[in-house]
């Protein structure tokens, strides 16, 4: 059986990159500052930071998030949808050692999902509506123990 995919906590992996970026002597990392506009020259193009630097390169990979200046810059458009949902990612210690098994449950007010982290150890990703959520993320930690215990198996 091939691996689906595995589940790594998104500060670890961050860590990891930047490990790895800092020992690439071909890249130099840029931060503190954002893109102001965007040129095309010959077969270049041209980045503008706010920073006053101006990068040149042949290809510009805008990986800069949900709200992508890079993407408004080059003129790209996006959908949207409201699901009127909102999503709870709780970590929490398991009784048991995690497998090596994750599951989800598709309900009227959106999916459930139990994701494994080494250990004893899970995340949990739970949707409802946007109001419910809410109200949830106020529960001290007995009641919110209760509540996740009722709606996870």
């Amino acid at each position: 059986m091939k691996d689906f995919g595995i589940f790594i906590e998104n500060r670890t992996l961050q860590y990891a990159l930047w490990q790895r970026i800092e020992q690439l002597p071909s890249v130099t990392c840029y931060t503190q500052c954002a893109p102001l506009s965007t040129l095309t020259s010959n077969s270049a193009r041209l980045l503008e930071l706010d920073n006053g630097k101006t990068l040149s390169a042949r290809l510009i990979v805008g990986a800069d998030g949900a709200h992508s200046t890079l993407r408004t810059l080059a003129g790209i458009s996006v959908t949207n949808y409201d699901y009127h949902q909102r999503a709870m990612i709780i970590n929490v210690e398991t009784e048991l050692p995690q497998q090596d098994v994750s599951w989800q449950v598709f309900t009227p007010t959106g999916p459930i999902a139990m994701l494994p982290l080494p250990g004893h150890r899970a995340s949990l990703v739970w949707y409802d509506k946007e109001e419910t959520t809410k109200a949830r993320e106020q529960l001290d930690d007995d009641a919110l123990k209760a509540a996740i215990e009722i709606a996870f198996p």
